[in-house]
């Protein structure tokens, strides 16, 4: 998770929680379309598929499915 913008650390510890976008917007005070774009950014640095991947691959939640 480090060299990863903070906004983007925000996001990624949110996905970690299972919130959708739009709770995540709300938590964090910005769009939905912000959440959208770095989430799509953080899964494009990962090369992880699916919000579930990205977040095992960077929070190291390997047990979770």
């Amino acid at each position: 998770m480090h060299g990863l913008p903070q906004r983007q650390r925000e996001i990624l510890v949110c996905l970690g929680e299972n919130l959708s976008n739009k709770e995540i917007a709300q938590r964090l005070g910005v769009s939905h379309e912000t959440v959208h774009v770095q989430v799509g950014r953080l899964l494009r640095k990962s090369g992880a598929h699916t919000r579930k991947q990205l977040v095992k691959q960077l929070l190291g939640r390997e047990g979770e499915e």
